[in-house]
């Protein structure tokens, strides 16, 4: 017997309203039925406002740059889940397909394997998403019309206008980044489109 289940999709009701901008509606990730439950673990931040995802692409970020960004838990261990190697990093921007790539989440230090830092884990999820950006690295789905014209288009927003300010665990090796998009994309921008603070109960918001 089928059972219907209400859509998940983020709740931003903790970005601090002095940051601006707009939350990147992305649907939340859910793993197909078959997959075996999982427990989602805590949600990973980046300082108190997160940080911009330009200056957390640059080699300078890793040598302790990150500092000067505002991110002053940087030098913190990261703390994922499991002891895989590397994670899922899931990208559910409007208008495209699900985007998924991986990157490597553990070290060695001082002879011990262990979790990056806080600033390796932004600065990798930095680099997945310029990646994404990358119109040869992405495919459009059916909302694509409605998410150019309401100003969701990924060609029109370059790496630094977005904020990394939350990594949520949406599976068992997979993490949605929460993106922040600075400066109104365009007038009509909250059409059809849930942004800021505002919780979404409906999927039909977001076709």
């Amino acid at each position: 017997m089928e059972t219907n289940h209400e859509p998940e999709h983020h709740h931003f009701m903790s970005i601090p309203g002095e940051l601006g901008g707009f939350i990147v509606p992305q649907k939340v990730y859910t793993p197909p039925s078959s997959n075996f439950t999982y427990s989602p673990e805590e949600t990973i931040t980046f300082g108190d406002t997160g940080v911009h995802l330009a200056a957390a692409s640059t080699n300078e970020f890793l040598q302790g740059d990150f500092e000067r960004t505002g991110m002053t838990d940087g030098i913190e261990i990261a703390p994922l889940i499991g002891n895989s190697d590397k994670v899922t990093v899931k990208i559910l921007w409007p208008g495209c397909q699900s985007y998924d790539t991986t990157i490597s989440v553990r070290e060695m230090f001082q002879g011990i394997r262990r979790n990056i830092t806080k600033a390796k884990l932004a600065h990798r999820v930095a680099k997945a998403i310029n990646k994404f950006l990358n119109p040869e690295n992405r495919t459009r789905s059916e909302s694509w019309e409605e998410a150019d014209r309401t100003g969701w288009n990924p060609d029109d927003i370059p790496l630094g206008r977005l904020i990394l300010f939350e990594l949520r665990h949406v599976s068992s090796g997979s993490y949605q980044p929460v993106l922040l998009l600075i400066h109104e994309p365009t007038p009509n921008a909250l059409e059809n489109y849930p942004v800021d603070n505002t919780p979404v109960n409906d999927i039909n918001q977001l076709e």
